[in-house]
C-alpha cells in the first residue's frame, strides 16, 4: 500500500520539493514551536488527531457526544472494515520485515506463503465481522506480501552484498504504528501513525474509503506531534486510498506539502472543538453525515 511508484517519485522530486524549499514553513508553524502561542493550547480537553480534523463528523458533533454527554461510539461496519483491513496491511510489512532479519535475502520466497492472520487477530473489537472480510484480508495480506516480497527480490538483484539490515531500510522504507506524545500540543496522547516513509519522513494516512479533506489534516496533525518530540521538520504528507474491485485490491496515494495552510487549519479546528468540550457546545446535527460515523444512530435513531 504505501510503496510509492516512479510517477509518485517523479512528484516529489519536481514539484514536492521545490514547493517545501521555495516556501518553507512559517516557524511559529513547527511543532517543536509547541510551548508558544499559536500551537501551545487555549483549552484543557485533549482531543484525538482524528476528532480534531473532523473525520467523522464535519460539525464536531462527535465530540460533543463523546467528551461532554458520554455517549459511547457504536462503530458501524464500514469502520470495523477498516480498521481490521488497516491491521492487515501492518501486519504484513511486519512479518515481511521479520522474515528479512531472519532468512535475508530467501525471504523473498518465503513471503508469499506466509499465512494470514485470523480475523480474530485484526478485528479491532469484539464484534460481528462484515460480510466476505476474511475473504479480503486474507486477499489483502497475500496481496501485500507478494509485492513486498518482489521488492526485496529487486533491492538484491541491485545490492546482492546488501545485509539484512540494509535490505529491510531499501525494500521495505515504511516504519508502521509510529507512535508520538501528543500532549505538547494539547492533543490525546500518543498519536499513531499509519505509517512513516523513510528517508522522506512522509507521514502517512491509510484508509479504506475515498479520500476526504480531512485526511490531509490528519497527516498533519500527524506531522506537528512528530515536530514536537523529534524536533525534525515533516514537510510530506500522504494519504493512501485502499479497495477492492472485482474481488482484487486497489490503491491511490495522495501525496501533499504539509503547509501553513493545513497547519494553521489544524490548530484553529484544535482549539475551537477543545472550546466546544469546555463550554459544553452542541454545535448541532451535520447537514451531510458520514454513514460510517460511529454516532449516526445518536443524532439520527435507528433509521439505517
Amino acid at each position: 500500500m504505501y510503496w510509492l511508484d516512479h510517477a509518485d517519485l517523479q512528484l516529489i522530486s519536481r514539484r514536492l520539493g521545490p514547493q517545501a524549499r521555495t516556501q518553507p514553513v512559517v516557524e511559529d508553524l513547527r511543532g517543536w514551536r509547541w510551548d508558544r502561542p499559536p500551537l501551545s493550547p487555549v483549552f484543557d480537553a485533549p482531543l484525538t488527531v482524528e476528532e480534531v480534523a473532523g473525520v467523522r463528523c464535519p460539525t464536531g458533533r462527535d465530540v460533543y457526544l463523546a467528551h461532554v454527554l458520554g455517549v459511547s461510539p457504536a462503530y458501524r461496519a464500514a469502520e470495523i472494515e477498516a480498521a481490521a483491513l488497516r491491521a492487515t496491511v501492518r501486519r504484513a510489512v511486519v512479518a515481511a520485515k521479520r522474515a528479512v532479519y531472519e532468512h535475508g535475502a530467501h525471504a523473498a520466497w518465503m513471503l508469499p506463503s506466509l499465512p494470514s492472520p485470523a480475523l480474530g487477530e485484526v478485528l479491532p473489537i469484539e464484534a460481528p465481522a462484515p460480510p466476505g472480510l476474511a475473504e479480503r484480508v486474507g486477499v489483502l495480506w497475500a496481496w501485500e506480501c507478494g509485492r513486498i516480497a518482489a521488492r526485496v527480490a529487486e533491492v538484491m538483484a541491485v545490492h546482492p552484498q546488501a545485509n539484512a539490515d540494509a535490505l529491510v531500510a531499501l525494500a521495505i522504507p515504511v516504519v508502521v504504528g509510529w507512535r508520538a506524545e501528543a500532549r505538547y500540543l494539547g492533543l490525546a496522547a500518543p498519536v499513531e501513525a499509519d505509517g512513516v516513509l523513510q528517508p522522506l519522513l512522509a507521514v502517512t494516512v491509510l484508509c479504506f474509503r475515498p479520500p476526504r479533506a480531512e485526511d490531509r489534516l490528519v497527516a498533519t496533525g500527524l506531522a506537528l506531534a512528530l515536530e514536537a518530540v523529534h524536533e525534525w521538520p515533516v514537510d510530506v504528507g500522504l494519504v493512501v486510498s485502499g479497495g477492492f474491485a472485482d474481488g482484487l485490491p486497489t490503491v491511490r496515494r495522495e501525496l501533499f506539502v504539509i503547509d501553513d495552510e493545513l497547519r494553521q487549519q489544524f490548530i484553529e479546528q484544535r482549539d475551537e472543538k477543545a472550546r466546544l468540550v469546555q463550554e459544553e457546545i452542541d454545535p448541532g446535527v451535520a447537514e451531510a453525515c458520514p454513514e460510517d460515523c460511529p454516532f449516526w444512530r445518536t443524532c439520527h435513531g435507528a433509521a439505517r
